[in-house]
């Protein structure tokens, strides 16, 4: 028998870029609104596997207890690699991408959760503890884009832009064979030292 709540926590952490917290809730929320199909975990609304693009966009458009369309379980647009780009790396361009999206509103919050006092501060904001990709469970142990079971150059790539590079030096090391970044295939040995 497969375990629902186990499933969706590691399918919203690792395929939908939600935080422990967003995954944690929403497999404690929401496992009564999946059962068990001969080992295929399956949603009973649309009656597809949990992994199907129609659950997705189901709890996208899901108004939830909120009220509000597209859940709160999914992280927000643009979060890491436009809100990165503005409030780490200084770009102007960037953050009026982000006015225009989201609102200035929506903005001035992100960019206060980068430690500026707004969206026209132009000193560099630190990333925030509590973004997807420094969650720990996501990038670690069987999940880490850089282990031979799981390799993934997109994830790498997207761990790459996210985070500072010695961070991510050290999960392409942690990996299951330890590889770094910039490698081809797991496994595969350095040719020149670090």
């Amino acid at each position: 028998m497969t375990d629902i709540k186990e499933t969706l926590y590691r399918h919203a952490l690792t395929t939908w870029g939600s935080n422990d917290v967003q995954a944690h809730e929403f497999a404690e929320l929401h496992a009564n609104k999946y059962e068990d199909r001969h080992g295929i975990v399956t949603h009973k609304t649309t009656g597809a596997a949990y992994d199907q693009p129609a659950v997705t966009e189901f709890w996208q458009n899901d108004k939830g207890e909120r009220g509000e369309k597209g859940s709160h379980y999914f992280p927000p647009k643009f979060e890491v690699s436009l809100a990165d780009r503005a409030f780490l790396d200084g770009n102007i361009t960037a953050r009026g991408k982000l006015v225009a999206e989201l609102g200035p509103v929506k903005a001035l919050e992100l960019a206060q959760r980068y430690g500026l006092r707004s969206v026209h501060d132009t000193r560099r904001g630190t990333r925030p503890t509590d973004l997807p990709a420094e969650d720990k469970k996501k990038t670690g142990g069987a999940a880490n884009p850089w282990s031979a079971k799981t390799w993934d150059p997109i994830k790498q790539q997207s761990i790459c832009r996210s985070l500072p590079l010695e961070k991510a030096k050290a999960i392409a090391t942690s990996a299951d064979p330890p590889s770094f970044i910039g490698a081809n295939r797991s496994g595969q040995k350095r040719l020149i030292p670090a």
